[in-house]
């Protein structure tokens, strides 16, 4: 299930929240005339990976049920793809576009740290934090004394 939308009325959609429906179009159609959706369900499956190879170091993954948080985590990083998909035909990233990419990417990257946190999300139990490796072996069998004697 993917964790944003194409188009509604909610946060978890790509559009209006986010661009126009007419953004939309230009960023998915040679012509510029409607929606591709294959292009769009593209962009959101690569945001959805890339949000699961961050908070999967802390959360299972993929989420059942979508926090909202991750909903618009999913919705800045799709918006990024679809424009980097077609950013030889309109020139430049959008700054503002570059900016909700980077700060959801920064937030990613802070959950797979472990300093920030996605509220709603499941951690499994076997996720501990570790803080290094341990060792435990027998007593020693050969000593300096021991080797003395042979």
């Amino acid at each position: 299930m993917p964790y944003c939308t194409q188009s509604g009325s909610n946060a978890g959609d790509i559009a209006p929240a986010k661009i126009s429906v007419d953004q939309l179009k230009q960023l998915t159609s040679e012509d510029g005339l409607s929606v591709v959706q294959s292009v769009v369900d593209a962009a959101i499956a690569e945001a959805d990976s890339d949000i699961d190879s961050y908070a999967g170091r802390r959360y299972t993954v993929p989420f059942t049920t979508v926090p909202a948080k991750v909903k618009q985590l999913s919705v800045a990083i799709s918006v990024y793809k679809l424009h980097e998909k077609r950013i030889q035909n309109l020139g430049e990233m959008p700054k503002s576009i570059r900016d909700m990419y980077d700060d959801a990417i920064g937030f990613l990257k802070d959950v797979a740290k472990g300093n920030a946190v996605i509220d709603g999300a499941v951690v499994p139990s076997d996720n501990i934090k570790r803080t290094g490796g341990t060792f435990h072996a027998n007593d020693r069998i050969f000593s300096k004394d021991s080797m003395d004697n042979l």
